[in-house]
Formats: structure tokens, sequence, C-alpha cells
């Protein structure tokens, strides 16, 4: 486990939330440029935001500044967003003996709480899980963060749309189930509120998978629809599922809709050799 960061958070912000607090004499990161903004510019941040750095051209100087922070020289940057991550997925090894699976089941949430309070000693203020089975644990964690009982980041969730029997839809049967319920996955049904897939027949027409899409944003509370394509075989998923092209495009035409980004997690390509090439074994 390691000892925990050394960092010691702020549980108590004195100026206040409505005030208008003034960072100066950093060396503040301008991240669309790839190097320093000049040393005479300051930020100031209310309500969390930024919402001027004087010294810049077109910025005011007419905002008064209740608290002023001397941050000596020390470098500024934008929050970094960790786009892919597994949150609940605290796994030492697939082929875990007892022992271990004891220690994972006795130290799970210490580790997840740590690598929150991680991620924000690396400056890492926002992250999105990729995939989780049972939504509720996440939503938990989230709901201790957004009170100030943990230190971590801003969590988004995605939630998987795809046809039964897909890459990260498979179906949880005999050894699948169990495989899966030791890697603390597969143990929720898919038609169950709180699980992170939403699962289509592998036939479905359009409107079925809109309605799939809708109900992974209404019912799941999706802030990213997640797609996991693979024409790989294994021992979760012997005969893999993959969706069509209309229903790949379904999926994100809806999501775009909705207003909620859409990412795929594709495993594998399909390589087409030309016939004035001669065949090759990829």
């Amino acid at each position: 486990m390691g000892n925990r960061s050394e960092v010691n958070f702020v549980k108590d912000y004195q100026p206040g939330t409505e005030a208008v607090v003034e960072l100066t004499n950093a060396r503040v990161v301008d991240v669309m440029n790839g190097c320093f903004f000049d040393q005479k510019v300051s930020v100031l941040i209310k309500n969390g935001k930024i919402i001027s750095m004087p010294g810049l051209e077109d910025e005011t100087l007419e905002i008064q500044i209740d608290f002023s922070i001397d941050l000596q020289g020390k470098t500024m940057l934008p929050g970094l967003f960790n786009v892919h991550c597994h949150i609940q997925m605290i796994n030492p090894t697939l082929f875990a003996d007892f022992k271990t699976l004891k220690a994972k089941k006795k130290y799970h949430e210490q580790q997840v709480e740590k690598n929150m309070a991680d991620c924000m000693a690396c400056g890492i203020t926002n992250i999105r899980d990729a995939y989780s089975n049972d939504l509720r644990p996440n939503f938990q964690l989230r709901e201790h963060i957004q009170n100030r009982e943990l230190p971590g980041p801003r969590i988004m969730q995605a939630v998987v749309v795809g046809a039964r029997g897909g890459y990260l839809s498979p179906e949880l049967k005999g050894m699948k189930k169990i495989l899966f319920g030791m890697l603390g996955v597969g143990t929720i049904e898919y038609d169950n509120f709180n699980s992170g897939v939403i699962a289509f027949p592998f036939d479905a027409n359009q409107q079925q998978v809109r309605d799939a899409v809708d109900r992974a944003i209404d019912e799941r509370g999706a802030d990213l629809i997640k797609v996991g394509e693979s024409l790989e075989e294994s021992l979760i998923n012997p005969n893999p599922i993959t969706l069509t092209m209309d229903q790949m495009q379904t999926i994100t035409d809806q999501a775009r809709r909705r207003g909620v980004q859409s990412t795929i997690h594709c495993v594998s390509v399909d390589i087409t050799v030309p016939s004035s090439i001669p065949s090759q074994k990829f």
C-alpha cells in the first residue's frame, strides 16, 4: 500500500468561495503555446474559477481583490485530466491466490481513497472512469469528494452501450461469471439500474440503439458513452459480437444529440489485403 501522500490538502478555504483571490509571482504555463506567460501576469479566482488574468491583453484591472497570495516563483498550470481510468479495478493479478484476494477485499476502499488523494497531489483535478461494473461505489465516492469528506478529483462516469455478447457486454455465465467475479466485475445484471452497461440485442434497430443511449444517460447518469469492440477470441469472449456500422453510427449520433461525447475501446483491427498484393498472414 505504501504511505499516503505527504500533501496537506486545504480543508477550510479561509477567504471564502465568493472572495476574489489573486495569485501573483508565478510561472504560469501557457498550454496553448507551450511556454510561460510573462512574470507580471497574475491570476484572479472566484468561486473556484479563473475570472481574469491581469497582465494579458484585454484583461480588466478593475476587479476588487480580497486576498492575495505570493507564489514565490512556483510553477502554476491548469488542472490535469485523466481521460481513461478504472477506479474500482484494484487487481494485483488475474490469477490471485486466497491470501491476495483476502487482502484485496480488506484494503480495496483504502486503496481507492489513496489513489484519489494521489491524483490531487499530482495535479490531476478531473478523471473519467471508463468502465465500472457497478456504478454505486463511484457515485458514492464522488459524493464524498464533493462534500469535502475526502480529497479527490472531479469524477466523470462513462457507461457502456453495446450489443449483448460484445467485448464489454459478454454473456455472463459459468466460468465467465467466475472469472469476471474475481476481477470485481460482472457481478451485476445489465438490466439493473446500477449496472455500468446497457446491452441491446445484437440485431437491434436504430430506435432500440437510441433508446439504449438515452437509458445510459437518464437511468445511469452517463457523462460519456463508451463502446467496446474486439475481433479477438478469448476465454471470456470466445465468439465476440461486433456492432454493425449503422449501430455504431447511431450510438454516436444519439450521444451527440444528447450533448454527450462518445468514445470507443477498439482492441483489434480487420486488415483487408488488396487482391494485387500477395496474401500474407498477419
